[in-house]
């Protein structure tokens, strides 16, 4: 992708005080959404690898879309002091997915090959949330989202940016297949310990570097980073390369032609 980041500014259920004032939000309903044109457009599309992926903020997400309705603050003190107004949304934002998810799988499910989420749950020397706090409060959503998808036959791939070492085991125990985009410029996100400890149970999908290489580098260090990712992360397989996020405006076009020219060798 190619573009600046979304922004909240307003989050909705700022002012909530109550499980009642997060019931009376008008939540989305799958009913609102026509789902009959995605099968004849993904028949026209059958030549190619097709992914589900949900609209919205994130795609299919708990954390990331929990904190902008209410505010990235207000919903990380939930978790911490209002645990119960934490649940309840994220209840209602499980909800929502599950069902929408659903009538997807049940509309185009034979015809599509990987489900995608993202949830950030990663900063650049750290996790957003601790491994408790993930485990008690998102990982159930997410590990119930990856199980209908997997029902439908469908592989996982899960975004989550920055420095998530940590959960990586936890992703993979979820049914994630594929990973995505291997901050390598976060703590812990070293390409060669990745493939080391993970590389038998994951895919990993990213993996070169917008922050430094891509955006400020040199044609020739794109074109030597995105080969010595290919032999590191590649060996043996289960690694597609790609930049760590969306390409940003400033990026020069000279960097992105390399990159291409690696992925076409």
């Amino acid at each position: 992708m190619v573009g600046p980041f979304e922004e909240i500014i307003e989050p909705p259920l700022a002012d909530a005080q109550t499980i009642a004032d997060v019931e009376a939000h008008p939540w989305p309903d799958p009913d609102w959404f026509d789902y009959d044109g995605l099968r004849p457009t993904c028949e026209a599309l059958s030549e190619y690898a097709l992914v589900i992926r949900d609209p919205g903020p994130n795609a299919t997400c708990v954390l990331r879309l929990a904190m902008f309705l209410r505010g990235m603050e207000r919903f990380m003190m939930d978790l911490a002091m209002n645990p119960d107004l934490a649940r309840a949304i994220i209840a209602r934002v499980e909800e929502f997915y599950l069902e929408f998810d659903r009538r997807i799988f049940e509309a185009v499910g034979d015809l599509t090959d990987i489900y995608f989420i993202a949830d950030d749950v990663g900063l650049q020397n750290g996790l957003m949330i601790s491994p408790g706090m993930f485990r008690k409060f998102i990982k159930p959503s997410l590990r119930r989202f990856i199980a209908q998808a997997k029902e439908y036959g469908q592989k996982v791939m899960y975004h989550t940016c920055g420095a998530v070492r940590p959960l990586i085991p936890d992703f993979i125990e979820m049914g994630v297949d594929i990973l995505n985009p291997i901050q390598v410029s976060a703590r812990g996100m070293e390409p060669a310990g990745l493939k080391q400890d993970f590389g038998d149970a994951l895919c990993f999908h990213g993996a070169l570097d917008i922050q430094a290489v891509l955006s400020q580098g040199t044609p020739d260090q794109v074109r030597a980073e995105a080969a010595r990712l290919c032999q590191v992360l590649g060996e043996g397989g289960g690694f597609i390369l790609a930049p760590t996020n969306n390409v940003m405006p400033e990026t020069p076009v000279e960097n992105i032609l390399a990159l291409y020219e690696v992925l076409q060798a």
